[in-house]
């Protein structure tokens, strides 16, 4: 399908908004990604998703820009929300900020003064009607303006809230989906990217929770611009976890490991593929744990879920303290590659390790987690929406 604006008129309205105004007439518009509400949510979701290139329409009954963006918690730092504070502390007000960001992005249309009065699934996308007649022709949705505010055609829609626990405790491998938003002081909510889907068929999204951030919609933005060339189905967990934490968003907070910790990233990475999992969670934040020891006894079901060749390796050594030299013949046994003379050379200088490198001694979370990252890229294999591994030849589970 080409997608493209069918526009009668495309203006720009120097007091009102400085983002392309479409004026509707005629013919359906048409547009890959449709944000319904101008919050904060809604801004960042539209926002992020015509970075990626998408075609996008933000419509709002209102004329008013971000109508709780005021509402945004002054100790948010992260991904958008550390950018409006920003601006906002240099004495910008909220609407010169919006307006300056929906012009700088081409991809990005506005449309205000009008609601969406219905909505209809048909075979090539939504069909929505407007409350002066007009129709909007769009692939996905993103709605953040409460509920019961349009109407749906019949049986069309179950809330796909069935995942509440924000912890490792999700069923399944949920935790390998999981993104942050914003929460204050370098503190963040945590949710399965299941969560903003309102069913895995029907292209419409939600935010898990009462947003008033713009982070949660960088969360939706992030995953229309994976979605616009994939069913659900195909859905790429990582690669939308990629797009956020280069957005400075991530998906563990950590009490005992600071946000300029050279390895901060990395954790995250790491953590998000369950070969390791933070040490402990509490409802302020979670431990990375850096240096307290590995006990194999912790790893050995993610592990075989990866990587099958592992299986031997855990039969034949006991569930106790690893050592330098039983993770170096795991990344053998997993990769068929012998890392033990490039590990050694590299042990304080590119992977800046502070310790004195020694085969018998126990290897700490720190440096098995950059191990892993380095040599074996656990975080690069597809995870689907389900936190089910795609694996070549092998059958997802």
């Amino acid at each position: 399908m080409n997608y493209t604006l069918t526009l009668l008129s495309l203006i720009f309205l120097l007091n009102t908004t400085a983002a392309r105004q479409i004026t509707p007439a005629g013919k359906a518009i048409k547009t890959q990604f449709l944000v319904i509400g101008t919050t904060a949510a809604g801004i960042g979701a539209g926002l992020q998703a015509a970075k990626s290139g998408v075609k996008t329409l933000i419509i709002d009954s209102t004329t008013v820009l971000g109508t709780d963006v005021e509402e945004v918690d002054s100790t948010f730092t992260l991904g958008l929300d550390g950018r409006y504070l920003h601006e906002r502390k240099s004495g910008k007000t909220s609407q010169e900020i919006l307006k300056q960001w929906l012009k700088a992005r081409k991809e990005l249309n506005l449309l205000t003064g009008l609601r969406v009065s219905s909505a209809v699934k048909r075979h090539d996308g939504w069909d929505l009607k407007l409350s002066n007649g007009q129709h909007i022709l769009a692939d996905w949705i993103f709605e953040d303006i409460g509920p019961q505010r349009v109407e749906f055609a019949p049986g069309k829609f179950i809330m796909n809230y069935d995942v509440s626990n924000t912890t490792d405790n999700w069923p399944g491998a949920l935790y390998r989906t999981q993104v942050g938003t914003s929460r204050g002081n370098n503190m963040m909510n945590a949710y399965p990217l299941a969560r903003f889907i309102r069913t895995k068929k029907e292209n419409w999204m939600v935010i898990p929770a009462v947003g008033k951030s713009f982070s949660i919609g960088q969360v939706v933005g992030a995953m229309v611009a994976n979605t616009v060339t994939n069913s659900a189905k195909d859905f790429d967990v990582r690669a939308v976890q990629k797009i956020l934490l280069m957005e400075g968003l991530y998906f563990d907070s950590f009490n005992d490991l600071k946000l300029d910790d050279p390895d901060f990233m990395m954790f995250q990475r790491i953590f998000a593929t369950g070969l390791l999992r933070p040490g402990h969670y509490s409802p302020g934040g979670t431990k990375a744990d850096p240096e307290k020891t590995v006990n194999i006894k912790n790893i050995v079901n993610a592990f075989t879920d990866y990587y099958k060749s592992s299986v031997l390796w855990f039969e034949k050594h006991p569930m106790g303290t690893m050592n330098v030299a039983e993770a170096l013949e795991l990344l053998f046994i997993i990769s068929h590659k012998s890392f033990d003379a490039q590990i050694q050379s590299e042990w304080n200088h590119e992977l800046k390790f502070t310790s004195t490198f020694n085969s018998e001694s126990a290897i700490t979370r720190r440096e098995f987690a950059m191990l892993l990252d380095t040599y074996l890229h656990p975080f690069d294999m597809k995870v689907d929406i389900t936190g089910k591994l795609n694996i070549p030849g092998r059958t997802r589970r």
